[in-house]
């Protein structure tokens, strides 16, 4: 199967392309916006000749259910800033280009497998597979380690009433070292937790040339759309192009921000800081499942 990829922007595609090396995936950036988009995937389709095309990238989340490094796969997808009006057909639908379906639906069989994903995702690490079960299984001894912290109080009340010194010593050491062992188990446990809280998410992305930046502007396009899972410039246009062209498509979308509890997109430049090289690796793995 050939997978062709598409990202809008520079470090989307640094992420992306480290993490490929197989001749039957190609990513490519097609650039900012629905006509950059468009032109990207219509490139790739006529040179590449995909069994399937992909949106990656970051987008801007909605809803309670979704945080930053969840991944929304799309379900449907259309515009939020197209409005044909009902002068011409009355049945046509905000966020509708007139003579193509109101929304474009997601492939069935790659909805599937990328909800199929999520079970082989929760464990994953950026060194691998194996060493992350590795890594869970030694996490899960971080409870334990705990409770020997617990118990050291205890212990240290025993020893002060100790006649042999020497002995005590020699205890209070390895006390203080299991100590120490608990402190470095929880940091790593807090480390798996914030892997494991990545979700796969399936839902509506909704897509226009804005970047949303203020809780006004996303005020007023989940007023169009209340239900939409993510809100990016690109993954519509391409649904659109892969309808017309009858390739499959799918749009796999790390969030990067939640504009209605942001503020000056402060969580977008803090994603790509601090969490975007960990957060493409769900990404990774669903076009691995689909190889």
């Amino acid at each position: 199967m050939k997978i062709g990829i598409i990202v809008a922007m520079d470090k989307e595609l640094q992420q992306l392309q480290t993490l490929f090396d197989d001749g039957n995936v190609r990513v490519e950036k097609c650039g900012i916006g629905k006509v950059n988009a468009a032109l990207g995937a219509q490139k790739m389709i006529n040179e590449f000749h995909p069994d399937v095309l992909i949106s990656s990238g970051c987008a801007g989340g909605n809803g309670d259910d979704v945080n930053v490094q969840d991944v929304v796969v799309s379900t449907e997808l259309c515009y939020h800033d197209v409005y044909c009006g009902l002068a011409i057909d009355s049945t046509t639908q905000y966020g509708q280009v007139q003579g193509l379906p109101a929304r474009f639906k997601a492939d069935p069989f790659l909805l599937r497998k990328s909800l199929e994903s999520v079970n082989s995702v929760e464990f994953a690490t950026a060194e691998g597979n194996e060493e992350g079960r590795m890594k869970n299984e030694e996490f899960a001894t971080a409870e334990g380690v705990k409770a020997t912290s617990a118990g050291a109080n205890s212990s240290l009340f025993t020893l002060h009433s100790s006649l042999n010194a020497a002995v005590a010593n020699s205890t209070l050491s390895t006390l203080n070292s299991k100590l120490k062992d608990a402190a470095v188990a929880n940091s790593q446990f807090s480390t798996l937790n914030s892997q494991l809280t990545q979700k796969i998410i399936p839902g509506l992305i909704v897509t226009g040339d804005w970047f949303v930046d203020s809780k006004e502007k996303m005020r007023e396009i989940v007023g169009h759309f209340p239900e939409a899972k993510a809100v990016d410039m690109e993954s519509c246009a391409i649904a659109q192009t892969c309808y017309i062209n009858k390739v499959p498509f799918i749009s796999f979308r790390i969030i990067s921000d939640i504009p209605l509890r942001d503020t000056n997109a402060s969580q977008y430049h803090n994603f790509w800081e601090n969490m975007a090289e960990r957060s493409f690796q769900v990404t990774k793995r669903f076009v691995e499942s689909l190889l």
